[in-house]
C-alpha cells in the first residue's frame, strides 16, 4: 500500500495503461488524456445538469466514452473518487480532469489485492451499491445528447503557481536494536502510551541513547520511518527486520523514547531467513545504522528485504 501526492497522476496513468479493465466511481470527469477508459469498462459520474453546466463533467467526453463502449452511469449525489484497475484499487481526492492534474494538490492511496484483499472486495461492493442506488441512472445516447445541449459556463481555473506543491520528503532511518532493561520511569512511559492509543492500534516503543545514534537522536521526528535491525542480544545475528513509523518522541537526559503503532509495522522474518543470516544483511546493519537513509538505500532495502511495503 502506498500513498501518493505529486506522483499520483503518473501512477494512475501507468495503471490505466497496463490494466485489462477499469471500474470507477468518480464524481467529476472532464478529461481522458491520462486515464483512458475502454470498451466494457465501467464509469459512474455525477452528470447532473448543474455539474454539466459548470464544466465539472464534460458531456462531450461522455459521448466519446459511450461511443467507445464504456458503460456509463450518473448519480447526482456522487462524490467518491474510487477506481479499480484489475487487482489494484485507488481511493483519493482526485477527479479525472486537467485541473486536478495540473493545478490542484491531490493525494490518494493505491492498494494491491495481495496486500489488502478486503479493500478491493469492499471497493467492488461500493460500486455495485452505487449502481443499484435509486438515484443512479444509466447514461444512454439520448440522455447524453440532452446533456450536450446544455449551456456550459466557463469554469474558473486557478493558476498552478497559486497551488505550487512542496516536495514531499519521506525520511527513513536505520537502527539496530536488542533487548535491554530500561532503567527509567516505566510508569511515565505507560501514561504516555495511553495518551496515544486509539480504538484500532496499540502502542509500542523503544529507547535509544545519544552516543549510540547521535544523528537519529537529534534529528528524527514524528512521521519519519525507522527500519529496525532487531537482535535478541547485542552480538547476535539479525533476528528480524521491522519498519515502523514514528508516532511520538519524548526525551529525558539520557534517552529518546520513540513510540509507534505496533499493528502498523511491517515485518520481514522467516521468508528472508537465509538473507538475514547473510553477510549482506550484516553489511546493511553496519553501514546504515544510526543515520538517515538516502533514497537509493531505501530502495535497496525494500527490494531485498521488505518487498511488501
Amino acid at each position: 500500500m502506498n500513498i501518493y501526492s505529486e506522483e499520483l497522476w503518473g501512477n494512475l496513468s501507468n495503471l490505466s495503461k497496463k490494466s485489462q479493465f477499469r471500474r470507477a466511481a468518480i464524481s467529476y470527469v472532464s478529461s481522458d488524456e491520462d486515464l483512458e477508459f475502454l470498451e466494457g469498462d465501467l464509469l459512474i459520474v455525477n452528470a447532473s445538469d448543474h455539474v454539466i453546466e459548470s464544466g465539472g463533467t464534460s458531456a462531450d467526453l461522455l459521448e466519446k466514452l459511450l461511443e467507445k463502449g464504456v458503460i456509463l452511469y450518473s448519480n447526482p449525489t456522487l462524490h467518491t473518487k474510487l477506481i479499480i484497475f484489475d487487482e489494484y484499487i485507488y481511493i483519493g481526492s482526485a477527479n479525472i480532469s486537467k485541473n486536478s492534474k495540473e493545478n490542484l494538490i491531490e493525494a490518494g492511496v493505491i492498494v494491491s489485492y495481495v496486500d489488502q484483499p478486503h479493500l478491493l472486495n469492499k471497493g467492488q461492493e461500493i460500486l455495485i451499491s452505487i449502481q443499484k442506488d435509486k438515484k443512479t441512472i444509466l447514461l444512454n445516447s439520448d440522455e447524453v445528447s440532452r446533456l450536450k445541449a446544455l449551456p456550459v459556463k466557463q469554469k474558473m481555473v486557478v493558476p498552478r503557481e497559486r497551488f505550487k506543491q512542496t516536495e514531499l520528503i519521506k525520511k527513513y532511518w536505520a537502527l539496530g536494536t536488542y533487548e535491554k532493561d530500561y532503567k527509567g520511569d516505566y510508569e511515565q512511559i505507560e501514561v504516555q502510551s495511553q495518551t496515544l492509543v486509539n480504538d484500532n492500534n496499540s502502542v509500542d516503543w523503544f529507547f535509544i541513547k545519544e552516543r549510540h545514534a547521535k544523528q537519529l537522536f537529534q534529528n528524527c521526528e514524528a512521521g519519519h520511518s525507522v527500519i529496525l535491525f532487531k537482535r535478541e542480544q547485542h552480538n547476535d545475528l539479525i533476528k528480524y527486520i521491522e519498519l515502523v513509523s514514528i508516532l511520538h518522541i519524548s526525551t529525558d537526559e539520557q534517552n529518546n523514547k520513540i513510540y509507534f503503532y505496533n499493528s502498523l509495522s511491517t515485518f520481514c522474518v522467516n521468508e528472508k531467513r537465509e538473507f538475514l543470516e547473510s553477510k549482506l544483511a550484516k553489511t546493511y546493519a553496519t553501514k546504515w545504522i544510526g543515520r538517515e537513509l538516502y533514497k537509493n538505500e531505501v530502495k535497496e532495502i525494500k527490494e531485498n528485504l521488505l518487498n511488501s511495503f
